[in-house]
């Protein structure tokens, strides 16, 4: 592990960032979910509520790492993990979960399906850091041996 960032999740406190890592959070994929809504149309009620998908990934990225390091998976595993959990939101329309049913009935795909965004955004970056990008998108919809973690009971 090479440790090039850390980031102060309001959460999840200090998050160590790993490199790959620090490389898929640099891609357009992941920069998009700056700008989408986690709680979708909750903050014109609740003002507070202002969470964003790039926050959620941030999180989600730091419980797959411990979860899969409490289980002692093997490293390779543990990357892909990490790597998925970071992107399985990438396939997000706006006002995430609120523009999903538009989503499927426009675009013929969920917010599950990041073949295409992944391939086109990201796929370089892991690839370059021998992480297999349909491994990835595997483990998001759910069609993959370690999906559970992030596609499952303990999601």
């Amino acid at each position: 592990m090479y440790l090039l960032k850390i980031i102060k999740d309001p959460v999840h406190g200090y998050v160590e960032v790993e490199d790959f890592a620090l490389a898929l959070l640099d891609s357009p994929a992941l920069q998009r979910l700056r700008y989408i809504r986690q709680l979708g149309f909750s903050y014109l009620v609740y003002p507070g509520a202002n969470h964003t998908r790039f926050e959620h990934a941030l999180g989600t990225m730091y419980l797959a790492d411990v979860a899969c390091r409490k289980f002692m998976f093997p490293e390779e595993d543990r990357i892909l993990v990490v790597a998925s959990a970071l992107l399985h939101d990438i396939g997000h329309g706006p006002f995430s979960h609120a523009s999903e049913p538009i989503m499927e009935e426009y675009l013929h795909r969920s917010h599950d399906d990041i073949s295409a965004i992944l391939h086109e955004q990201a796929g370089e970056i892991l690839r370059r850091h021998g992480i297999d990008p349909d491994e990835v998108c595997a483990i998001v919809k759910g069609d993959h041996p370690l999906a559970g973690i992030i596609h499952g009971d303990l999601d």
